[in-house]
């Protein structure tokens, strides 16, 4: 069963707003949320296509997030 997309997206958002103004990364989603980090990864991206989440850095291939400073 698969939850709808904009209730994972939800559950992203919360997990990033609940560590602002701290960022994360994909993987470090994936451990809070439980979900793949494929899954998040599609997530992310669609928040960020929303502009509720920014890229803030990238360390190597891991790209970290951050809630938008605006939506805090």
């Amino acid at each position: 069963m698969h939850m709808p997309v904009s209730e994972a997206q939800t559950i992203v958002f919360e997990c990033l707003r609940k560590v602002a103004p701290k960022d994360l990364s994909i993987e470090e989603i994936a451990n809070v949320t439980g979900f793949h980090r494929n899954t998040i990864s599609k997530y992310v991206y669609g928040l960020e296509m929303k502009g509720k989440i920014v890229k803030t850095r990238e360390v190597g291939r891991a790209k970290f997030y951050s809630i938008e400073t605006k939506t805090r």
